[in-house]
């Protein structure tokens, strides 16, 4: 299984995080997160795009974040595998993009598609085992 370490260091966090391919377990994981941003109250019609936004981020970022990332701490300031959405909400843009980035790198699978994007790539060839006989 793949695995990449990324590193992050500021004045407050000082980690490393490693980042792997995702198992069954791992998507079951990430899937029971999602179910629980998904259950949370959420009106559409009233949310704001910052609303809108954030479920999105949780959804798809901290879900899997935290599906497949072992995290060693070497800072003061510590960042938990139990972090809550609220509080990785907080932690610092160049610690997630990287860390998120190197998630879907690992795990294309992952990323959520539109119909627009299935639609694009209608014409793909398929790999034998997925291939409509």
């Amino acid at each position: 299984m793949k695995k990449v370490v990324v590193t992050y260091k500021d004045d407050d966090y000082d980690v490393e995080l490693t980042i792997r391919q995702a198992t069954v377990m791992d998507g079951m994981d990430r899937s029971a997160n999602m179910a629980l941003i998904h259950a949370q109250p959420f009106d559409v019609g009233k949310a704001s795009n910052t609303d809108r936004f954030r479920r999105f981020m949780l959804m798809q970022t901290y879900s899997a974040c935290l599906a497949v990332t072992e995290i060693v701490n070497h800072g003061t300031k510590k960042l938990k595998k139990d972090i809550s959405p609220d509080d990785f909400l907080e932690l610092p843009d160049g610690l997630v993009v990287p860390w998120d980035n190197t998630v879907f790198e690992l795990n294309p699978h992952w990323v959520m598609r539109t119909k627009e994007d299935d639609e694009k790539s209608s014409g793909e060839v398929l790999a034998p085992s997925a291939a409509k006989s």
